[in-house]
């Protein structure tokens, strides 16, 4: 089979050989996960190539990880905001969502709350 890599403006995105569409869909979930998270500057506005990057990964794996670079200045409005500006209309609701319907991580060094949410851990 044949690997072919399609060139955007935030680096290669591959298209994995594979067997079946599942494998497929599993190559190109790996291959997602194991790319650095998309800087966003602004969430309430995303800039093309940050828009470009989010839906190329959204099409390929039904996932992308970004991190907004100035977490301090970026407030729930801000992140709804970016869901609506990438096509997310309906967030799904989780015992650790807010009344906003999003979910709060944060990085410490206590391990006495080791929930990952989406998990049984």
């Amino acid at each position: 089979m044949k690997q072919t890599i399609r060139e955007n403006r935030v680096g290669p995105v591959r298209h994995l050989p594979s067997k079946n569409t599942l494998d497929r869909r599993l190559d190109h979930y790996r291959h997602t996960i194991a790319l650095p998270a998309i800087e966003i500057e602004t969430a309430a506005a995303l800039k093309l190539h940050e828009f470009t990057a989010i839906k190329e990964r959204v099409f390929c794996s039904n996932l992308a990880l970004y991190r907004c670079v100035k977490p301090e200045e970026t407030t729930a409005a801000d992140v709804l905001e970016l869901c609506h500006q990438v096509g997310l209309r309906r967030l799904d609701r989780g015992s650790a969502t807010n009344v906003a319907g999003l979910t709060q991580l944060k990085v410490t060094q206590s391990s006495l709350k080791r929930y990952v949410p989406y998990t049984s851990r």
